[in-house]
Formats: C-alpha cells, sequence, structure tokens
C-alpha cells in the first residue's frame, strides 16, 4: 500500500519537479524553487526564480534552471547559492544536463543547439538547428552525446563536450522527428526510446547504438515515451495503462486509465514486476505480481501531475492541487484518500 510519509504544500500545481542522487528539486509557491532531502522532505534551501514554468536539469555539482526565457541560473546542490548565470538572448529549447555539460536549445526549430560547461556557463559549442525540423533533442546516456533528429528520418549524435557529429543513424524516412519530451540523463545503459508510428516505437540501445524497431500489438495512444529501467510505459488507444517490457519483448496491461494530458502517462517502476501508475482523478495505483493487478489504491489531490520518481525508497509526487508528498510502498493491498 501508499503510505504517507511527509508532504509539502506549494501553492499552485507542480509544474516542475526532478529527482536526483537523493534530492529533490521543485517550484515553489510559484516564484521560488525548493530543494528538500528525498526521503524526509527535510528543505536544503529554496531559491527566488522568474515563475514556476522553467525547466530543470542536474549535472554533477549544480542544478540548472531556464528561469524565464531569458536566463539560465546554475544554483550549488547543496547550498542553492547562485553559481552562475547566462543570459539566453531568445534562445528557447530543451534544457539537458549530464554531468560536466549543459545543453540548451532547439526547440521547433526556433534557436541552435548550444552546449555549456557545467562549471561557469561558458559557451562551448553550438549546433545549427534554427529553421529545421528539430522538435527536441534528447541525451542518449550509454555514450554520454545527445541525439539531434534531422531532415529525412535521420538521428545525429553529438559528443557533449564539443558538439562535434560522432555517429548518425537513418530511422525511417516516415519518422516526423516528434520528440517532445526528453528522457533526460540517468546512469549508463538506459535505452533511447523514440516515438514512431500508432503501433511501433525506436529503441536505440548501446555503445554502437543499435536501432531496433519494436512493433507493439496494440495502438499507442501517448505522444511522449521513454524507458524506465527495462520498461516502456503507454497508453493505449482504448485508454489502458500498458507497459512494454524491453527484456521479454511484450506487453503487459494494467487497466484503465483516464489520464488525458497529452498522452502521457505518469509512471514509476518500484521493482522488476512492480509499478505505480497514475490512473485520473488524481489517484495512484500500484500494481504487482505476474499478471500484474492492483495492489494498492491512493487518491493524492485534483490530479497528479506529470512528476513521479522513485528515490531511496521513496515515492516522489507531485500533484495539481498544489502538493510534493513523500509516499512508502508496503507490501499490504488497501485503496484509500489522502486528506
Amino acid at each position: 500500500m501508499l503510505c504517507h510519509l511527509w508532504r509539502r504544500h506549494v501553492h499552485h500545481g507542480v509544474w516542475q519537479m526532478a529527482v536526483d542522487s537523493g534530492l529533490c528539486v521543485f517550484t515553489d509557491r510559484r516564484t521560488w524553487l525548493t530543494a528538500v532531502e528525498c526521503a524526509t522532505g527535510v528543505e536544503r534551501w529554496s531559491v527566488k526564480v522568474r515563475h514556476p514554468y522553467g525547466r530543470l536539469a542536474f549535472t554533477a555539482s549544480n542544478v540548472i534552471y531556464q528561469n524565464g526565457h531569458q536566463e539560465l541560473i546554475a544554483l550549488d546542490r547543496d547550498t542553492g547559492e547562485l553559481v552562475w548565470r547566462h543570459l539566453l538572448l531568445n534562445i528557447s529549447g530543451w534544457l539537458h544536463g549530464y554531468e560536466r555539460t549543459v545543453v540548451v536549445g532547439g526547440w521547433r526549430g526556433y534557436s541552435d543547439i548550444f552546449g555549456l560547461d557545467a562549471a561557469d556557463g561558458a559557451a562551448m559549442w553550438t549546433y545549427p538547428a534554427r529553421g529545421g525540423p528539430v522538435h527536441s533533442t534528447k541525451l542518449h546516456a550509454d555514450s554520454n552525446s545527445v541525439a539531434v533528429p534531422e531532415a529525412g528520418g535521420a538521428l545525429s549524435f553529438l559528443d557533449m563536450r564539443s558538439g562535434i557529429v560522432v555517429d548518425q543513424k537513418n530511422l525511417d524516412s516516415n519518422w516526423d522527428q516528434s520528440l517532445e519530451s526528453s528522457d533526460g540523463a540517468t546512469a549508463v545503459g538506459r535505452p533511447l526510446i523514440l516515438d514512431g508510428g500508432s503501433d511501433y516505437f525506436f529503441c536505440i540501445r548501446g555503445p554502437n547504438r543499435r536501432v531496433e524497431r519494436v512493433s507493439v500489438p496494440r495502438a499507442i495512444r501517448s505522444v511522449n515515451l521513454a524507458s524506465v529501467g527495462e520498461c516502456v510505459p503507454f497508453l493505449d488507444a482504448d485508454g489502458a495503462a500498458a507497459v512494454w517490457l524491453l527484456d521479454e519483448q511484450r506487453p503487459i496491461i494494467l487497466g484503465h486509465s483516464s489520464w488525458r494530458t497529452r498522452g502521457f502517462l505518469p509512471f514509476c517502476r518500484l521493482s522488476d514486476r512492480r509499478f505505480v501508475v497514475a490512473i485520473g482523478d488524481g489517484a495512484l495505483s500500484v500494481h504487482g505480481g505476474e499478471p500484474p493487478a492492483s495492489q494498492s489504491r491512493l487518491r493524492v489531490g485534483k490530479r497528479v501531475s506529470t512528476a513521479l520518481a522513485f528515490e531511496d525508497g521513496v515515492l516522489l509526487v507531485g500533484t495539481g492541487s498544489g502538493d510534493v508528498l513523500g509516499l512508502t510502498v508496503t507490501s499490504a493491498s488497501t485503496s484509500s484518500e489522502l486528506g
């Protein structure tokens, strides 16, 4: 079952939340960025920002925040102190951070893609993307490279430190480069998942960036896919929450979900055969076993946002009703509501 561990009221829907190495960072009170410890909810720091809609990223030592459309700011992970700021000068785009590098730009071809040094914010390279078909960049963790969609169904991989193209893969001439969401950067070994058609997606993994077209015997309604361990969660055309198991090459169905926000399915993997999924109306459901069945259900607010993560044994949840929650997961089955 899901049990309340800690709660922080943030006075508005949680628009941005990111978790890394025991630290949970989220937008708070509309004009603040707050960091708490995942396990306890104890605040480490809180910093005033322009508004709560900027993107978040982590590097080895900093938290990076896209502070409005005007600047990037780097904050010390431990203290929240300002390390550097970089004026964007009309650069709009996706934000990614990994170890020593920050990547920004490229959103829908409105600007080029830029690589910055995470230590001081200095510009290191520029990749031409303005006016092109680029909808997003994605980090490919196996090679610490940035994946950039090109015309004609190709995918280029840029070295994160130099911006030089180190590889290119041809996917499908009908592939529309629709990368509306970022996978982000995680441990080496996480595959890169790219949206394909209504019944397939692309999986790219390994040091040689092997491309596999995965056919799914159910219509995929989700518009943004990402891997969670060896799982790819998605909504099907009938509104069912499903998970494709990459290691077994088969889907499992978790049941009906009324979640309807851009087809994105808030999902979290707890263990090999245990999952948490948003089922709509502000409720979460824990599924486990073989085949997976609902073991616990908890209503946490008016709606669950897209912020859902499992860190240090704690399920972190951002809600549309203005709360960040830390929940524990036990084996008992129950259904309840968090007041």
